[in-house]
């Protein structure tokens, strides 16, 4: 999973914005967001939930959060 790169800030690219959680829906600062590999946004304690997650599970959840149940 990769987290904000800390080095955008300094070319002024959106670093007082709010982005919600795709699994909790928490308003969380750009600068904190951690956004997975297939584009989920998500707080540390949702990643931390998410990450411990069996695969399988994973699976269905990402496709849940993405909006890609079929």
């Amino acid at each position: 999973m990769k987290a904000y790169d800390e080095s955008l800030d300094n070319i002024g690219i959106v670093t007082h914005q709010t982005v919600a959680c795709d699994y909790c829906g928490a308003m969380i600062p750009y600068g904190k967001i951690h956004r997975t590999d297939d584009f989920l946004n998500l707080c540390s304690n949702c990643l931390r939930r998410f990450e411990s997650l069996p695969d399988p599970i994973k699976g269905s959840v990402t496709e849940f959060l993405i909006g890609n149940v079929i």
